[in-house]
């Protein structure tokens, strides 16, 4: 059986809906659950609540306080608290084991339900587990088949491999099979009573000492009391025992002194092992995967035993760097049979873990990326396994997220951010570059398939509207034949337009919806050719009918991103930066004397003759952007100059940042950087 659902009331963060429904409702699979999310997401909480109802194996002390009843708005505390755990897939074994508090849900399957309720009155609080529909009390013997494997995090791996009194290796061992005793002595009985019975014997002297390499060729030069004192091992038994006769004066005979191991009883045999690589010091690193390593021998014994295994691991990533993260992870995914639920901060487990097995915690939520749960489809998962790498996993973390398109706008828009005030790492804000278009195979990560949904995490999508201007067209370098913004356009109370690249089929069936004639055509179908402005707009509306949902908003504007700079307040600087890529790629060997005012200046004058040569805005950003459009320049690079010219220039005067806010070509940039923010613009739509 494995735990499949986890539903808590009033513990900690998690409250109780008006309507009396769980605070929140974790759903995990029988196998690897990863839960995931950004610091006092919940996580903890979740693995606490589960070892609250259940106890460990280690049997840690869990004890319920007053600060884990949730506490309210008005600053009052919950007075009670209920945490409900389901198991499903019982076996016929495990279905006997729990008969009494199993039942059959509607579909004729077994399951197990079982609860923590507590109460706090007069500063006291009582705790009662139950099970079952009927809410019977869990006996002793169900509670002990019901503990869990507990690895917390920050562990002292050193610590808890030491042996001793609380040893955790020793109850592990005594787990296995091969350590339940029968009556007869066990063998590591024997083995350490034949050990013990030659110590003793050492310590008396009964076992011969060869003392020749240590006496020294001439014996009579040494003492003969010193040379018994040194090498005669009963010496020690006769001092200690005149000693304690002068102690004990008339009852000296009444005593027998050996020196031994310990006693020979099992338990505390197994108490004094200790398991250890080698001689040798080792790091925290191994010694923690060493210690899980003994703790996952505990799940395996379940397995084999047919009992009920499941492991809480928090932090799995403490002291392990991540290619050891990696083994670690594949390991579990592979070779455990048992369930695991983890809790982690580390992108690389988030971006090499099958995405069917994370558990993102968001907003007091917790959403299973499982693929009965969310939006996404069989091949939205087998390409975010090829392409899901650790540094658009950073998603999975963050408050918000913008999606970009490439390289330049992954460099250039925390820039902007930074310059009007928003500097995305202060607001937990990822960047993720999806490194093409294919938005919809990561935006559907964050809606839910039942509630078609957004989960709560503000997504802009910044993305090239790629509608190119007439200039393209005239440009004799493209050998394209002259654009026409053909739109069509229904004649109708409600007016729709359509673009001429849209099939004929697809005009057909909105025309046939409004049951019009195909005679009709011509009397309820205007065609506008060359409206570039109303074309845009038509390309505009179809994205963001692809793209909205609730808070994951589409942000466009003309035709690249560097287009648009190009048209805007700051066309000078990255004109630069373009003349900068240009040299650097026809000689890289100018990247150590390059003198960016230089290109400043050398930009400057270049527009300005632009502007004595009578051409428009739209021929000036088409002439500075088409060294990037042949790929004369590398936009990365550009984007990289561009980034440090921008810097450079804010922090010497706020009038470039006055102009940045106010210029209408990269208020779409600005605009997503506002909404994952929460502070989007009042005038956007």
């Amino acid at each position: 059986m494995f735990l499949s659902k986890l539903r808590i009331w009033n513990f900690r963060k998690y409250g109780t809906e008006e309507n009396g429904d769980a605070g929140i409702e974790v759903l995990f699979n029988d196998k690897l659950n990863l839960i995931v999310g950004e610091n006092d997401s919940g996580k903890t909480a979740i693995i606490d609540a589960i070892k609250l109802v259940l106890g460990t194996q280690s049997y840690d002390n869990i004890r319920l306080e007053e600060n884990d009843f949730y506490r309210r708005k008005d600053g009052i505390r919950a007075d009670s608290l209920k945490i409900e755990c389901t198991f499903e897939e019982l076996s016929d074994l495990e279905a006997g084991r729990f008969l009494e508090w199993i039942y059959i849900d509607t579909e004729g399957k077994a399951k197990l339900k079982v609860r923590l309720v507590a109460r706090i009155k007069d500063n006291k609080i009582t705790i009662r587990k139950t099970g079952g529909k009927e809410r019977l009390d869990i006996n002793f013997e169900a509670s002990e088949n019901l503990r869990v494997t507990y690895l917390k995090p920050l562990r002292d791996a050193e610590h808890e491999l030491n042996p001793g009194y609380r040893s955790r290796f020793a109850q592990v061992l005594k787990s296995h099979p091969i350590f339940k005793k029968n009556g007869d002595p066990h063998k590591i009985e024997e083995i350490m009573k034949g050990a013990n019975k030659n110590i003793e014997e050492y310590f008396k002297g009964s076992i011969s000492q060869d003392t020749s390499e240590n006496v020294d060729s001439n014996p009579a030069e040494e003492n003969e009391s010193e040379l018994d004192y040194k090498d005669d091992p009963s010496s020690i038994i006769n001092s200690i025992s005149d000693t304690l006769s002068n102690f004990l004066g008339n009852n000296k005979d009444q005593y027998d002194i050996n020196i031994n191991i310990s006693e020979m009883e099992l338990n505390k045999i197994l108490s004094r092992l200790m398991l250890k690589i080698d001689e040798d010091k080792v790091g925290l690193g191994t010694l923690n995967q060493l210690y899980m390593a003994m703790e996952l021998l505990l799940l395996d014994i379940k397995e084999k035993n047919n009992e009920f295994g499941l492991a809480l691991i928090e932090e799995i990533e403490a002291h392990i760097h991540p290619q050891a993260q990696l083994r670690v992870i594949k390991h579990l995914e592979e070779n455990i049979k048992s369930q695991t639920i983890l809790t982690t901060h580390s992108i690389t487990l988030a971006s090499i873990v099958n995405l069917n097995s994370l558990i993102l915690c968001r907003n007091n939520s917790a959403y299973s990326l499982n693929n009965k749960y969310t939006r996404l489809s069989s091949g939205d998962y087998e390409f975010l396994e090829r392409f899901l790498d650790s540094t658009k996993a950073n998603l999975f973390f963050a408050k918000g997220v913008i999606m970009v398109e490439g390289d330049a706008e992954n460099i250039l828009i925390p820039t902007i951010a930074e310059i009007i005030g928003k500097p995305l790492y202060k607001h937990g804000i990822s960047i993720v570059n999806v490194g093409n278009v294919a938005f919809l195979r990561y935006s559907n990560i964050f809606i839910s398939k039942k509630e078609d949904k957004t989960i709560g995490i503000p997504t802009s999508i910044v993305t090239d509207l790629d509608v190119r201007p007439i200039q393209y067209y005239q440009d004799v370098d493209n050998k394209s034949a002259l654009k026409k913004y053909t739109v069509y356009k229904i004649k109708s109370n409600n007016e729709h337009f359509i673009k001429e690249e849209d099939s004929k089929k697809i005009l057909r069936e909105i025309l046939d919806k409004k049951q019009l004639r195909k005679d009709d055509f011509e009397k309820n179908v205007e065609i506008i050719e060359d409206n570039y402005y109303k074309y845009k707009d038509i390309v505009k509306k179809e994205k963001e009918q692809k793209y909205n949902l609730d808070d994951i908003k589409v942000f466009t504007n003309n035709w690249t991103m560097e287009f648009d700079l190009a048209l805007s307040c700051i066309r000078e600087y990255i004109y630069a930066a373009i003349l900068i890529a240009k040299h650097i790629k026809s000689n890289e060997d100018v990247i150590d004397s390059i003198d960016i005012e230089r290109y400043i200046n050398d930009s400057k004058e270049e527009i300005n003759q632009f502007i004595a040569d009578s051409k428009d805005d739209m021929d000036i950003a088409y002439q500075i952007y088409k060294p990037l459009l042949k790929g004369n320049a590398s936009k990365a690079v550009c984007a990289q100059y561009l980034s440090k010219i921008l810097l450079n220039k804010s922090n010497e005067s706020g009038e470039l940042v006055n102009k940045i806010n106010e210029d209408e070509n990269i208020k779409y940039i600005l605009d997503a950087i506002h909404h994952v923010t929460n502070t989007i613009s009042e005038d956007t739509e």
